[in-house]
Order: structure tokens, then sequence, then C-alpha cells
């Protein structure tokens, strides 16, 4: 059995251990980043799911210690593990518990955050109920006053501690012994808050994700680990709108059902361009420029539409000045494209496959899931590969050992229960998947000048850029989240919605409504609005960039430009979650990293990306490279492109052991465009083969012609066939002029 160590868990980690133990590999996964305090319960080694895993928080519960109308701050999840072991039958403290007790006063009086812990006693008694009305006399609880009591002597709070009587401890266990039943714990009263990098958006075209989802199975809520008829992709709920709210202006909804026809995808893009004061024209030209794209075959995308931006291939000049303010803001808000900073094919591709989506006839058209994405999504995921015998640990890839012309991965192993131990070892496996983010490749590769070869080359030369600074400047972009938490249910739409107007280019959606387990009053929120933020760069109300500000006024900016950019009341929060990604200096100061950043396809350099679709390479014959910049048919930094990248990654490993199963089936958005088109895209490959313009160009056409976009077959026909004659005539007078010339 061939063994393959795969270093992080993000989701091209999580695809890559799927595809290969699937087909019988043996398969360990390492990761960076330790579990946090949910996974660490939940028994995981480490944590999984990347940038898009949910990032546990905690709050006090509402009401107490909180001031009137001011956001708290979510935090990391405090523990206070320690316990205080009492003797059968007596509440009196041994000697042996002060040393416990003083690291408990300790922790308490460091961080003020925890204001409220209470102290449960427990006892072997089984007929002993928790939490009785008149508790006073009770063992449990005269021993958990008896802990307070002695807190207080340390130094604690008195309003802090609050005792209660537990009964019978470790009720759930039936296999411990009565010994171990007579103690006291503390729990820290706090609610546990999801936030997250940003809100899932699932698009229709993600096609390799859907059937990675499709397969994880998600099993019954018991011990043992039973599958289900249902998968992780049933958690993924259509939504059905796609709010616009353009300052100043009526607000949109554009539908996300099926539509009869592209006409009608046509008017109802029409009717949201005029929702933002856009001229007929622009609309006119717009519909032009995405046929043109359509009808272009691939060899004219890469030959003439890599090397441009999308705004160039637009002729964006040409529009008018709302139309080119609304330009980047509207794809930036929603998947992160600026139309002057994107390629043309990458910004195209991607605007196809959405508005094929659009009028696919699937009950999807885009999804958000039903919970919190680690709950939906990858506890699921990691439950099913550790049944398939995947390994999990938590360590960090250090460098290589390199020995008769091979590069050894040496691992950094962190231990569960020795905390601060590491240790240090050189992995013999027969294969390596690298999986982690292209600015921790950049830097290994960029310490170890060994690393030679195809890939590595190309990561040493790949201007990323530094995601330390504001301007990265390079390929890599600034993108984070916050989620407003409310007392009530805010939800106004349901699906997502753009801000064009807003500086920072934001985007929201109303979590809760789509969550299959309700908030209520036990959940401390009712309701939640997840941002995006996509633009770093641009000065903001205050006239501060989003770089140049504290975490308070970065969340504050968020708010103010939500209520500005938006007709909709949105009350005050109570509580919010900022991207933990996105690290801050010490002392309230501006963000000082972004360690999730998002990596752009500027014109001219995807041929720079390792890596070929379909053709990824083993270096040094064992390792293989997979990730979002990676060379991908998707292009676009996406969880799709992910996934993609990880397919890519595992055929190459399947085809240097002579695998003889199935290869990973990877889907390419270029090949599901409009079967209707085809026989004009293959005109398009003729004319490039002739140094001929496209079709549009040379019909001098200027606007899409309606008979090419109404239900009616003979009209659709009779215009292809007119146009397909018209291109002919071109290609037949260039191919007589080229031999006229030739002959002269």
């Amino acid at each position: 059995m061939k063994q393959v160590a795969i270093f992080g868990a993000g989701i091209a980690g999580l695809t890559a251990a799927q595809e290969l133990i699937e087909r019988g590999f043996r398969v360990e996964v390492y990761e960076t980043q330790a579990p946090s305090a949910v996974e660490e319960m939940a028994g995981a080694a480490c944590s999984i799911g990347g940038m898009a895993r949910s990032q546990w928080s905690r709050a006090e519960r509402p009401g107490d210690h909180r001031p009137a109308g001011n956001m708290i701050r979510t935090s990391p999840i405090l523990r206070l593990p320690q316990r205080i072991r009492f003797e059968q039958g007596s509440d009196r403290l041994d000697p042996q518990a002060d040393a416990t007790l003083a690291r408990v006063a300790q922790s308490l009086n460091a961080d003020p955050r925890i204001r409220h812990v209470e102290v449960r006693g427990f006892t072997r008694e089984r007929t002993a109920e928790p939490y009785p009305d008149k508790p006073h006399g009770r063992l449990d609880w005269r021993r958990a006053e008896t802990v307070v009591g002695a807190l207080r002597h340390l130094r604690v709070e008195e309003e802090r501690l609050t005792p209660a009587a537990l009964g019978l401890g470790y009720r759930d266990e039936w296999t411990r012994p009565d010994d171990d039943r007579d103690y006291v714990s503390f729990h820290i009263i706090e609610d546990w808050i999801p936030g997250e990098h940003g809100f899932r958006f699932f698009p229709s075209f993600y096609r390799n994700l859907f059937d990675t989802m499709r397969r994880i199975p998600i099993a019954e809520a018991r011990a043992v680990y039973a599958e289900t008829s249902r998968t992780v992709l049933d958690n993924v709920i259509p939504t059905s709108f796609l709010g616009i709210d353009a300052r100043g202006r009526k607000d949109f909804a554009f539908s996300r059902r099926p539509p009869a026809s592209i006409q009608e995808v046509l008017d109802e893009l029409e009717q949201s361009l005029r929702s933002m004061s856009l001229t007929f024209g622009d609309v006119a030209r717009f519909n032009l420029k995405l046929f043109e794209y359509m009808t272009s075959c691939p060899e004219r995308r890469a030959a003439e539409y890599e090397s441009k931006s999308w705004a160039d291939f637009l002729v964006a000049e040409e529009f008018s000045a709302a139309f080119q303010r609304y330009l980047d803001s509207m794809a930036e808000t929603l998947v992160a494209m600026n139309a002057h900073r994107s390629d043309a094919r990458t910004y195209g591709n991607i605007s196809v496959q959405m508005l094929l989506d659009q009028i696919s006839g699937t009950t999807r058209v885009d999804g958000t899931l039903n919970g919190p994405t680690s709950l939906a999504w990858f506890d699921h995921w990691r439950r099913y590969l550790e049944n398939q015998g995947v390994e999990f640990h938590h360590g960090t890839l250090i460098g290589f050992e390199f020995f008769r012309n091979q590069a050894w991965p040496v691992v950094r192993r962190y231990f569960k229960h020795r905390r601060g131990e590491t240790t240090d070892t050189v992995l013999l496996r027969d294969f390596y998947v690298l999986a982690i983010s292209a600015p921790e490749l950049k830097a290994l590769v960029e310490k170890e000048p060994r690393l030679r070869g195809d890939d590595f080359d190309h990561v040493r030369s790949f201007p990323y850029g530094r995601p330390d600074r504001a301007d990265t400047g390079g390929a890599l972009e600034h993108m984070t989240g916050v989620q407003f938490y409310f007392q009530e249910d805010i939800s106004r739409l349901d699906g997502h919605t753009v801000y064009p107007d807003s500086p920072w280019r934001l985007s929201s959606i109303s979590q809760p409504q789509f969550w299959t387990n309700r908030r209520g009053w036990w959940s401390g929120y009712r309701g939640i609005l997840s941002v995006d933020v996509s633009n770093l760069h641009e000065k903001g109300l205050h006239g501060r960039t989003a770089w140049e500000s504290t975490e308070a006024e970065f969340v504050q900016e968020v708010l103010e430009q939500l209520r500005a950019a938006t007709q909709w009341r949105i009350p005050d929060p109570i509580l919010y979650h900022l991207d933990e990604n996105l690290v801050f200096e010490k002392g309230g100061g501006r963000p000082a990293l972004n360690k999730s950043p998002l990596m752009i396809n500027r014109p001219g350099e995807y041929v720079r990306r390792p890596g070929k679709p379909g053709g990824y390479r083993l270096q040094f014959e064992r390792l293989v490279l997979a990730g979002t910049y990676m060379q991908t048919f998707t292009r676009l930094t996406t969880m799709e492109a992910a996934n993609e990248s990880a397919r890519h990654a595992v055929n190459a490993i399947l085809d240097a052991t002579h695998f003889p199963g199935t290869r990973c089936e990877v889907w390419d958005p270029e090949k599901n465009e409009p079967a209707d088109l085809q026989f004009l895209v293959d005109l398009d490959h003729r004319l490039l083969k002739l140094k001929l313009p496209h079709l549009v160009k040379i019909l001098d056409l200027a606007s899409v012609p309606r008979a090419l976009l109404r239900a009616d077959p003979e009209q659709i026909t009779g215009f292809l066939r007119a146009a397909h004659l018209a291109a002919e005539k071109a290609v037949v007078e260039a191919a007589e002029s080229e031999r006229t010339n030739g002959r002269g």
C-alpha cells in the first residue's frame, strides 16, 4: 500500500486525501493550525478547512457587564479545565487543592474578559438531580461554596463566581469509577459564536466541488459511525434573490429562479443595470461584448484575452461614466474580480458560467450552507475521512532534507498533551502533496535553493507580493469578513446582497434564515449579518482605508458603510466577529498581516503559475503541488479551484504508480458553454488561424441580434446561417488575398 503525506488541511488537502483514500492509498494529513476548542473537545488533532473553516469564539451572555449600545468583540474560546477533587462524603478542601486553586485564580485575575464563572459541585450520589430548587445543604452545593470561598480569599471578585449543584459527576459516562465523581469544576458562562473568514458562496458551476460534497456522507449522531442517505451537498441551500443596493436609488432584487430563455436573463440584467442609472447603450454594448466572448475559441482567448484586462476587452472608455464606475465594484463585491486588474479570460469565463447558472434550469442557481461552515461541512468531512483511515496530525512543513537527488520533507510535530513540546522528523513516504498556501510555499522555496524544477522555479519567480503590506506589490490581494450579531432576526432578502457604491466593496447575507437550527435566547443572538470586505485600499467614509484603521475603526466603518449604502434600517449589533486571519498590531494598532490573502488573475500572469491543467507533474519524483495558486481550468481563486487543483495533483500520483483504476474526473468550464453557439466558436477558430478578427467585428455588430436570444428555433437558425455565410465569405476573401499576395 503506497503512503502519501499531505501538508495542509484546507479544501485542496482534504480533497486530495479523499481521492487517495478512496483508491486504497494510506493517507496522513499535517496541518499547522491547532484545533479550536470546539474541535479539540471532539478529539480533533488539528483544525481543518483552511480559510473556509468556522472561527469559533466566545461572548458573554447578554445583559451582564455589557455597555449599553456598544458592540463587544467576540474573543477566542477560553477554558478552565482544572478540577478540585474531594474525599467521599466530604466538603473539606484537601491541601493538595491549593496549587490548582492558585492556577484558577491566576487565570481569572489575569483575564478580565472572563466575567461569569459557574463553580459546579458534583457527587457520586446517583439520586441527586442537577440544579435543584433548594440546593442548600446538599453535598454538591457545599463543595461548590467551599471552592468559591477559597477563590475569594485569592482575590477573585465575588460577582464573577456562582456556585451550582450538579448532582452526579460524569452523569453520561457510566464506565467511570465512583471515586472520579466527587469533584468541583469550573464553567465559563458564555455563548459560542460561529465566525467566518467570509460567507460561503456556492454558484452552480462548482462542478468539481459539488462532486466531492456529494460523496461526503452525513453520519448519524451516535458513537458508532453510521452513514445515512444524506450528503454534505444536501446542506447547500438555494437562495432566491441577488440584491443590489445602489446608493440613492431603488433597491433591486435579481431573481435566482430558472428563466425561460436567455432573453429573460438579459432583460432582468437590463433592469438591474438600469437601477444603477446605466444607459440602454451600456446594456447593449455589454451584452454584445459578452456574446463576443462566448463565441470566441479557446485559442483566441489564450492568445489575445489572457494578456489584456476585462476592462480592455470591453473597451471600457466607450461606456458611460456610471458604467465605468460600477465596472469594478459589481464583480468585486461578489467574486473578488476587478475588471481593470483581472485578465479577460478569467473574468470572461466566470461571467459566462454565472450567466449559464442563471439559465441552467437547476433548482440551485447559487447557494449557501444551512449552518456554520464547519458544522455543515467540515465536521462531516473529517469524520468520513477518519472512518476511511485518514490520519490527521498537528504539524508544520518546515523544510527538506536532500539525499540521492531526492527531497524529503521535514515536519515539526506538536503534541496535544505536552503543550509547547515539539519534535522535528524527516518523513519517509512514497509521495507528498504540498497543499499549503502560496506565501508559505514561497518562503520554503526561497529558503531552500535546492528546490528546483518546473513548479518550484515558477513559485520562486512568480510575483506574489507581501501579505504584510497594504499594497502587496504582487498578485496577492486582501479580502476579509465581519459578522454582526443582533438580538433580533434581521432577515431581509432571501439571498446575497451587493453594495456597489460602498467604498470597501461590501456584500452581505443574513445567515440564520438558511440554518436548520434556529437561533433563540439560548444562542445569545438571533440574527447574523455576514459581510465580505473586498477592497481594503479605498478610503472610507472617514477618509481612512481599511489598512489604515484600528480594529474598532475598521468594524465601525463597515457598519456605517452598510447603513449608507442601503435604505434598509440596520439595528445596533450586540456583538461582532472580525476575521482572525487579519492580524492587527498590538495595543490597538493597524493591520500588520493578512494570513489568508486572495490571489488575483492579473493579465499575462496565468502562464507563469506552476502546473498545467491535466498535466501536473511530480517534482523530485515524489512531490506534487496543489492549491489555488496553481494553473487550473477554473482559474479564479475559489473553493472550486482548490478542489480542481487537488484532483490534478492526485492524477499525477495515480499516473506515477500506474494505478489501474479510474482517474479523478475534472470539469473544464470552457467545455460547459452553450452548445448552440459551438459552430460559431469553431468558425472563430478558423478566423483566428487566418489572422482575422472575431465575427462581431467582421459584421460590425452594434448589439446582439434579438433573433439569437428568442426561444424561436427558426429565427435563431436563420440568423446563425446568415452570420456563418458572412464569416465564410470573409474567410474566402482573406484566403484569396493571401494567395494573390503570394503570387505577387
